[in-house]
């Protein structure tokens, strides 16, 4: 069973075990610490630019790497939604073809208080109001995203769809699924995809990078003639290193979906704050503040060069050509200067990051307080306003 910290802020310590782990994975050691509790620095850290990291992190805790059982995904979710990083993360994501297994979950909507006081982790210091915030939660529906397999989404869909339609404990938010290799028009697909969504209920469909701008400019048009909740979404990185798309593609994206006005969510590979390299082998991975400072890049239409070698006409990622206007979005994507980037996205103004955030909506990620810890350390966001 997991200790907390007399020091640390609680939402801390429920968030160290949300994937069910008993044991400190958020701030394990002094340093990190350090950086992250009020208590022991000389000084607050910046305040959090309002709005930033709202409901920006997607819980994917059942999706690789973590492959969270369910059970204890549901349950870490819940715990979430009773702390104060709640303000900060979307709904669980859930394979559609797990519809049958998330049945059992959602049915119990109160639990005796040792039961909450062990699904808390926080037995020793759990008090009534404590206990009246999640049991109040806990009676709320668990907000869901079904997410469709590459393989005959649509019918995958529509089954979990009419499982969960009017279940009491489980409430869909949204679908997301794959467009088909190479797709430019998506109107079919959006098309039979709209015919089993409820009003309100939002869609994201996933693209490759083979031309993004097109696809981001044809989504573009049918979410503009539509009162449907519409978003791309483009994979930032995988369990391989080849997962991770170059920093020309990741450009091009982002630089499609800014020209587009078109909202767009990440998924897989965002686990840090800052690029580097964090994946398998000591590939490169990408870093949120990376993905934030980008899109500004490219609302701002800076076609300043990306420093020696990366400029337009220059190649990166196996020889892909660096087109004008992209050079200083993969500066940023490439940009390993974390105090840099956390200096620059806290000075952002109020409308800053309401752009920025009306194109960069949310990423998921399987284990949600890794990129929120960095972010904390780096003074971007602050844990005791949390309390």
């Amino acid at each position: 069973m997991c200790q907390v910290s007399p020091v640390r802020p609680r939402w801390l310590h429920i968030c160290a075990c949300s994937n069910g782990l008993e044991v400190d994975t958020l701030f394990n050691d002094e340093p990190r610490l350090r950086n992250a509790g009020r208590p022991v620095q000389a000084a607050a850290p910046p305040t959090t630019p309002a709005g930033l990291v709202s409901l920006l992190v997607d819980d994917a805790a059942v999706f690789p790497p973590g492959l969270a059982p369910l059970p204890s995904a549901v349950a870490a979710h819940r715990r979430i939604r009773s702390s104060g990083l709640a303000d900060w993360i979307g709904p669980l994501l859930v394979p559609a073809g797990r519809h049958g297994d998330l049945l059992p979950l959602v049915g119990q909507t109160q639990l005796d208080e040792t039961q909450l006081a062990e699904t808390l982790l926080i037995q020793a210091q759990l008090n009534e109001a404590q206990l009246e915030a999640a049991q109040g939660d806990r009676a709320q529906p668990l907000e869901i995203v079904l997410i469709a397999p590459a393989a005959d989404p649509l019918p995958a869909l529509q089954a979990a769809l009419t499982s969960l339609a009017d279940v009491p404990g489980v409430s869909v938010v949204g679908v997301e699924m794959p467009l088909p290799p190479g797709t430019v028009n998506p109107r079919p697909t959006i098309t039979a995809l709209d015919a089993m969504l409820a009003p309100g209920m939002g869609a994201a469909l996933e693209f490759d990078g083979s031309d993004p701008a097109a696809v981001l400019a044809a989504l573009a048009r049918w979410r503009s003639a539509s009162d449907r909740l519409l978003r791309g979404k483009f994979r930032t990185g995988g369990t391989t290193p080849t997962s991770t798309p170059d920093a020309h593609t990741l450009a091009a994206v982002i630089a499609g979906a800014v020209a587009a006005n078109m909202p767009i969510k990440f998924t897989a590979g965002l686990h840090h704050a800052v690029t580097g390299p964090h994946g398998t082998g000591g590939s490169m991975q990408y870093g949120v503040l990376n993905v934030f400072a980008a899109v500004h890049s490219a609302m701002a239409g800076d076609g300043a060069e990306a420093g020696p070698g990366i400029g337009p006409g220059a190649t990166v990622g196996g020889g892909a050509l660096v087109r004008t206007g992209e050079g200083a979005i993969i500066r940023e994507l490439l940009s390993t200067d974390g105090p840099g980037l956390a200096t620059a996205v806290r000075s952002w103004s109020a409308a800053d990051v309401a752009a920025v955030r009306s194109i960069f909506t949310s990423f998921g990620c399987c284990g949600v307080t890794e990129p929120l810890a960095e972010l904390a350390e780096l003074g971007v966001i602050d844990p005791w306003e949390a309390l």
